[in-house]
């Protein structure tokens, strides 16, 4: 794969067989030149200089041709930088998706929440690959995408509307697990693995006894996914804080909009009781 590092290590070598040639290229010139200025300064003939007009049109054309391709390369390499930045983000993308599509109707398969989650770090890893800055800028966004969807999947909501986790009861594998009310304890023995011993007959298929509790690490790769990684950057704190107290000047949409940021600017609620800002502050110091 093309690297950053591969990238500037060869327009180094192509770097420095450019100086070597505008080097020669310079001395053939002042070599020139001063044949000429000798010649003329004792006016001798001047067929000698000439000698080197043929040098030095080759020596130009060489330089020509050698910043044509140096121009050339570079964008030769950039475009197969975005190539490649193209596939790995489409495919990462694609990745995430899949994964959202296995768990959005939330099941507790214990194979289906490995398959999600190795695709979830299967994509993470190829958009860490990616070098084009245009396609590294864009995959946060797709991510973004996929984690809103897949935090609805996976969460529940309460009697006050709020989304709430998935009960322990799921991860144990329970299919009862929206109104199971066993402990922790209870849940471990009610779905522990049992040792059944089976005849082993022509007519009979001895069937596969597997654990039905999720695998730790899928559920831990999922629900890291849930969350944003440690270098992301919230856009919204670029955000500058205008004037709130603007709402008589709205109109339309914006209005009650507005009026509610003013009163969040002035005001603040707690416990039932409403307090300035200034007199809430003035009062925790």
């Amino acid at each position: 794969m093309l690297t950053n590092a591969g990238i500037d290590r060869s327009n180094t070598a192509v770097r420095i067989g450019v100086f070597v040639a505008v080097v020669v290229w310079a001395g053939l010139a002042l070599a020139m030149i001063a044949s000429l200025f000798r010649d003329a300064v004792t006016g001798a003939e001047v067929a000698a200089s000439k000698d080197l007009i043929g040098p030095l049109l080759t020596g130009t054309g060489v330089i020509i041709a050698v910043f044509a391709f140096l121009r050339d390369r570079q964008k030769i390499a950039r475009d197969r930088q975005d190539s490649k930045s193209k596939i790995l983000y489409e495919q990462a993308r694609a990745g995430l998706e899949e994964a959202y599509q296995l768990l959005r109707d939330q099941n507790n398969d214990r194979i289906t929440w490995v398959r999600a989650s190795r695709l979830i770090a299967q994509s993470q890893q190829l958009a860490d690959s990616i070098l084009s800055s245009e396609y590294r800028t864009a995959y946060p966004l797709a991510e973004e995408s996929v984690r809103a969807k897949m935090y609805e999947a996976l969460t529940v909501r309460g009697e006050d509307g709020a989304r709430n986790s998935l009960p322990p009861a799921f991860f144990f594998g329970r299919k009862d697990w929206k109104i199971s009310k066993l402990s922790l304890d209870e849940l471990a023995k009610a779905t522990s693995t049992r040792t059944k011993v089976y005849s082993v007959t022509d007519d009979h298929v001895v069937p596969d006894v597997g654990a039905i509790n999720l695998a730790g690490r899928s559920v831990l790769v999922v629900m890291d996914f849930l969350n944003f990684r440690s270098d992301y950057q919230d856009p919204l704190d670029a955000v500058e804080h205008k004037n709130f107290n603007a709402w008589p000047d709205s109109w339309g949409p914006t209005q009650d909009a507005r009026r509610y940021l003013s009163h969040q600017e002035k005001f603040i609620a707690v416990a039932g009781k409403l307090f300035t800002r200034e007199k809430f502050r003035a009062e925790r110091n």
